[in-house]
């Protein structure tokens, strides 16, 4: 425990959650490494337990740190977006907000083309070619529509072979549902079935396009509201 440094009792749970950082930093520790054990960073840092348990139950709260038997406290693989998640779970967001999330969900997508184009297999697009096939059927009620759009654009994003953007795409799609139900049926963007031909016979900068012209349409949708 040599990275550790006692603290005043005045600064409480910050600092000593300031230190516990430092610890993990300065002992180069990676997911499952063990912690000290409570009763020994209180010891070391010159504070209650409780103070200890306090700032643990921060670094719990962010995902950086959980239990497991027989082994105590470890380091864990933190979700940088648990917060952003919450948020939008419990729709505690001004509409300006909401609006820019919006917005940035679409600009990512857009950034991510070069890298769906050149990680596409047979088998993506034709996952992606019997989804919008699904679209086409004159059975397919408004909200299975709002199902397969949404499986569309999964795909996309899973196509990217980003894990960090599949995530926040699922986290995203109470904001892109709502949208597509409110679209006006006057603008008329290139379609998934245009986008699954250029994706299987066109460039890439005919696939950047493509999906420029189909997405432009929800920005402009969100700009005459």
């Amino acid at each position: 425990m040599e990275t550790l440094n006692p603290v005043f009792p005045v600064t409480l749970a910050d600092a000593v959650e300031r230190q516990i950082y430092a610890y993990i930093v300065g002992n180069k520790m990676n997911e499952g490494d063990a912690l000290p054990k409570e009763e020994d960073l209180a010891k070391t840092l010159k504070v209650s337990r409780n103070i200890v348990r306090e700032a643990l139950s921060r670094l719990r709260v962010l995902g950086l740190v959980e239990t497991r038997k027989k082994k105590g406290m470890t380091l864990a693989q933190p979700d940088a977006f648990i917060g952003l998640e919450r948020m939008v779970t419990t729709g505690v967001m001004s509409e300006d907000c909401r609006k820019d999330i919006f917005e940035m969900r679409i600009i990512l997508e857009l950034g991510m083309t070069d890298y769906i184009f050149h990680n596409k297999k047979e088998n993506d697009i034709r996952e992606l070619e019997d989804i919008a096939a699904k679209e086409n059927s004159k059975k397919t009620g408004r909200l299975r529509l709002e199902e397969l759009e949404i499986a569309f654009h999964s795909k996309l994003y899973e196509m990217s072979g980003n894990n960090v953007l599949k995530r926040l795409q699922g986290i995203l799609r109470p904001f892109f549902k709502a949208k597509i139900s409110g679209l006006s049926k006057k603008i008329t963007p290139p379609s998934h079935k245009d986008i699954c031909k250029v994706l299987k016979n066109g460039t890439v900068e005919e696939f950047r396009r493509v999906m420029h012209a189909h997405l432009s349409v929800y920005l402009i949708f969100d700009k005459q509201k």
